[in-house]
């Protein structure tokens, strides 16, 4: 498969999995220094930073998230977790935990976006906003 093809139904997993929950992802954003977050779940809890990893060498979604506590400050919690390509029945039913990024399959990832948090409607909104102005979708 094609990375824009997996990513896409990786996208289209985590979407389906958070679907009845209040969270809001961003998708193909650049940081500041153009490096592209693939996933971006905004909820209740703070932000969820997701890469896709399927084989070789883990992204490195600890830099992005300590990128995005930068830029949001206080407002939030940031958190990192790698989605693996792994369909949900093989994917440990236990999410690994490895430096500070939680490593599990789409339910689990989407788990921990939608965690409760202390982010009212009116704020989570508002970073919503924050980070679709701050973040340019990449082209």
């Amino acid at each position: 498969m094609r990375d824009g093809v997996e990513e896409h139904d990786l996208a289209r997993a985590l979407q389906r999995a958070l679907r009845h929950l209040p969270v809001v992802v961003l998708h193909d954003r650049l940081l500041p220094d153009g490096t592209l977050v693939e996933h971006l779940a905004i909820g209740p809890g703070g932000v969820t930073v997701v890469a896709r990893w399927s084989a070789g060498e883990p992204p490195a979604v600890g830099t992005q998230v300590s990128a995005i506590q930068a830029l949001i400050g206080e407002l939030a919690a940031v958190e990192g977790a790698l989605c693996l390509d792994a369909e949900e029945t093989t994917v440990a039913r236990q999410p690994l935990e490895v430096g500070g990024t939680i490593v599990a399959g789409p339910k689990a990832v989407a788990a921990l976006a939608a965690r409760d948090g202390d982010l009212r409607d009116y704020e989570l909104t508002a970073l919503v906003d924050f980070l679709d102005a701050a973040l340019p979708p990449a082209l």
